[in-house]
């Protein structure tokens, strides 16, 4: 009998895109000409700095979020399938991008930091969180045996043999 395990692992080529990525989005955004170039709902260097940010968080929470669900999944010696794990991790990356873009992005959010030098921007928001339920899903999710399971197994088979005879 094979025992599966689900996990999820940082992966440092996916999170090495994103953040040069973001990066160089942010430092676009500051170079001359860039802004303004096309409408507004598609000028992307324009929303930048809350994609990074976003994005960024939106990683570290989908990972998070995928290490319990596949330890939980696995508690309970039913590995979930990929698609469980990852559906997941977007919705928990998508709603931090909801609170944290809600703060930054919002009237109510802004009053509740007291910030009154930046003026709210539905667009930012909505960029701030698909760009983190998007990063979410990034994290590797592995299904292998269980190699303590398997010496176990053989370690108890082979005791069991011995007694009999």
């Amino acid at each position: 009998m094979d025992r599966l395990r689900t996990r999820v692992k940082h992966n440092s080529l996916w999170y090495s895109v994103v953040a040069f990525s973001c990066l160089g989005l942010v430092v676009a955004k500051e170079t001359e000409g860039t802004r303004n170039i096309l409408p507004e709902p598609f000028d992307f260097f324009d929303h930048a700095g809350n994609v990074n940010g976003s994005a960024q968080v939106g990683y570290g929470v989908g990972l998070l979020t995928g290490i319990i669900a596949a330890r939980r999944a696995n508690n309970q010696d039913n590995p979930e399938k990929h698609d469980h794990i990852r559906a997941k991790m977007a919705a928990a990356g998508a709603a931090i991008g909801l609170l944290i873009n809600g703060i930054s992005e919002t009237k109510f959010g802004l009053s509740l930091i007291g910030d009154t030098s930046t003026t709210p921007d539905i667009i930012d928001y909505a960029y701030g969180v698909a760009a983190a339920g998007a990063c979410a899903m990034l994290p590797t999710i592995e299904t292998n045996r269980s190699l303590y399971y398997d010496i176990q197994t053989q370690t108890n088979r082979y005791y069991y043999s011995d007694s009999e005879h």
